[in-house]
């Protein structure tokens, strides 16, 4: 029995420094990740790369937890081999304290310290206590304000312009030189400031700004659905979606499904593998895109099939590449196009440094990697320029979240510097003198980027969205962003059976 209860102690302690390590892990890394995304994570199958996430999680926690290991036997065997015994003379009576017996009798207090000290640790970094509060409280936000773009009255002209929505790992407003809108003295992403600055962003300020991204979109995949549905994803209370794994969000209805109502065709192309935390199912499912992948590119024979640089799939430089050919062969087609394009080298944890890259010794690899990605988009688009295509074409730059590992590059940030999202809107079909001093989150993209295509839209609204362009106020200006994002993280019964899960009564 006493075995028993000792391998249980020793389970129980190394769980629980395991917890905190991992914990520590993601905060030094990727700063305020929601919990949300680590349930999803948990949750969705993740299959093909993953990045490094996982080579770099398990390098930073073992050395670590193998140093800890190594003490804890260390300081067992001092006391599994030596008595230790203080004698403490106490008015005249002579005190043994027996330490070995002593710790022994503590061990489990010990532990709920332990457990309580853990539990601290996980709530300061991960939010776990809202987490449970706001999963226990009940929201009307979408009976109240969700605008069905089913029903909704959208209109595109009769010449229809194509779209090319560009969507670059974790680009935000932060590095844009301090005159423009950022913090920096220079801006790393000095071309991607002066395409905004020559076109038309939406900023949140006076200056070049941005987006909030909105709770529910705050990663990859979810900020994917919030760009192109107007709509979060969320997990907390939709296990039996997850389980079974069929359908994203069944009946939401996206920019693609509209295009494809209207005779477009719908293309994505991506560095990663397409069926990364479900990302082809939902765009499979709303509106039948044509799907380029690492695994596409590796069927066409553009790369080998053991092609590895311990990344997310293949390198932007090629990824433009492809794009390029993949736009002069669907631009020869009747039916207009919309093509998403998908970036990777930006990506956590310090990003994928191209070999063409020009490196800036003053910076560090991450701020080198976006000045390169920078660079290279910009060539993309002078690219486009260049093309018959062009004249008729919307291009949409936007990223879904911010930078998840802002503390590596941004330490000198000021504390209160309000971050945002990189947005950037090139040959709208209409113009707006409501660009400035906007509160707009990920979900206004979507009708935004149908208006600047020409779409007219009754009410100006589609599912939790507001197009920009029209000067109504957002849901975030009318009802506050805290409110509005609070309220989503909120319990909806709406949300989980009739847009989650599509069995609306």
């Amino acid at each position: 029995m006493k075995k028993n209860k000792m391998i249980l102690f020793n389970l129980a302690l190394f769980i629980l420094i395991t917890i905190m390590l991992f914990v520590i892990f993601v905060q030094d890394f990727f700063g305020a990740i929601d919990l949300e995304q680590i349930i999803f994570h948990i949750l969705v199958p993740l299959k093909g790369p993953g990045g490094n996430f996982f080579s770099v999680g398990v390098m930073y926690i073992l050395p670590k937890f193998l140093l800890i290991a190594l003490i804890y036997i260390f300081v067992r065997y001092i006391f599994y081999k030596l008595i230790i015994i203080f004698e403490i003379n106490f008015f005249k009576r002579i005190i043994n304290i027996n330490i070995n017996q002593l710790i022994f009798k503590i061990r489990w207090i010990f532990i709920i310290g332990l457990i309580l000290f853990s539990g601290y640790i996980f709530n300061k970094n991960l939010d776990l206590i809202n987490y449970i509060k706001y999963n226990t409280m009940e929201t009307s936000i979408f009976e109240n304000y969700y605008v069905d773009p089913q029903k909704a009255e959208v209109i595109l002209p009769k010449n229809k312009n194509n779209l090319i929505f560009i969507i670059f790992e974790s680009l935000e407003t932060t590095d844009y030189s301090q005159k423009n809108g950022g913090y920096r003295n220079e801006s790393i992403i000095s071309e991607l400031e002066k395409i905004s600055l020559n076109n038309l962003n939406f900023s949140h300020n006076q200056n070049l700004g941005g987006f909030y991204p909105a709770n529910g979109t705050g990663f990859t995949a979810v900020g994917l659905t919030g760009l192109t549905s107007g709509l979060p994803l969320l997990t907390g209370n939709n296990n039996e979606l997850f389980k079974s794994y069929k359908y994203i969000l069944k009946n939401a209805y996206s920019i693609g499904e509209i295009l494809e109502s209207e005779g477009y065709k719908n293309y994505i192309m991506m560095g990663s593998d397409k069926s990364f935390a479900g990302r082809s199912q939902y765009f499979e499912q709303h509106g039948n895109y044509d799907i380029f992948d690492f695994s596409t590119a590796k069927e066409l024979k553009y790369i080998n099939q053991d092609y590895n640089i311990n990344w997310w799939g293949f390198e932007d430089k090629k990824l433009y590449e492809y794009a390029k050919i993949k736009l002069k062969d669907i631009s020869k087609n009747d039916e207009p196009f919309n093509l998403s394009i998908l970036t990777v080298d930006t990506h956590p944890i310090d990003g994928y440094v191209d070999e063409t890259c020009n490196i800036d010794e003053k910076l560090k690899q991450y701020e080198n990697v976006y000045s390169c990605g920078s660079k290279m988009l910009n060539d993309f688009i002078n690219w486009i320029k260049k093309q018959s295509f062009y004249k008729n074409t919307t291009i949409v730059i936007v990223r879904d979240h911010l930078n998840m590992v802002s503390n590596s590059i941004h330490k000198n940030m000021p504390t209160n510097y309000d971050r945002t999202v990189y947005n950037t809107f090139i040959n709208s079909v209409v113009k707006t003198e409501c660009n400035k001093n906007r509160i707009f989150t990920t979900f206004d993209i979507y009708p935004t980027t149908l208006a600047a295509m020409g779409a007219k839209i009754k009410g100006e609204r589609l599912a939790l969205g507001t197009n920009l362009f029209s000067c109504k106020k957002t849901l975030s200006e009318e009802l506050g962003l805290q409110y509005f994002n609070d309220e989503l993280r909120k319990k909806s019964n709406y949300y989980n059976y009739c847009l989650f899960l599509g069995k609306c009564q």
